[in-house]
């Protein structure tokens, strides 16, 4: 049996953050923080295949929180939350956005972002196995 992704929710806003956290950890271990400084203890104690950014987060916030889980997974996914359709932001290194408006939407893409990267995992870690 595979361990379960893990995922790093990071925001300022407790009641959204144990949300996300209840919609999946049925799938994933999730871990909260609700300050950059937890959120970088987080990181600094293990490394996390996605990390999902709340819009409650400044671009400055989360370009701060993203060079620490590069520096220590290079490899980690980033879904950064949108407050809604219109909004884009802006962030360093591999990302996606997606909007906090639909609970069942984040489910889909942190599951679709999770499935890829371990898809990436497996065939580079097989080359020539054309998987």
């Amino acid at each position: 049996m595979f361990p379960r992704p893990k995922i790093l929710c990071a925001g300022h806003d407790p009641l959204l953050l144990e949300t996300r956290k209840w919609m999946l950890q049925s799938e994933f271990e999730v871990k909260t923080a609700d300050s950059i400084a937890g959120t970088i203890e987080l990181v600094n104690r293990g490394a996390f295949d996605l990390l999902l950014l709340c819009h409650s987060l400044n671009d400055d916030e989360c370009k701060v929180i993203c060079a620490a889980v590069f520096s220590r997974t290079p490899a980690a996914r980033v879904l950064q939350l949108t407050a809604g359709w219109g909004d884009i932001r802006t962030l360093i290194g591999p990302e996606e956005q997606t909007s906090a408006v639909r609970p069942q939407n984040l489910v889909r893409k942190v599951s679709e972002m999770i499935r890829s990267s371990q898809g990436a995992t497996m065939n580079s870690s097989n080359p020539g196995t054309g998987r």
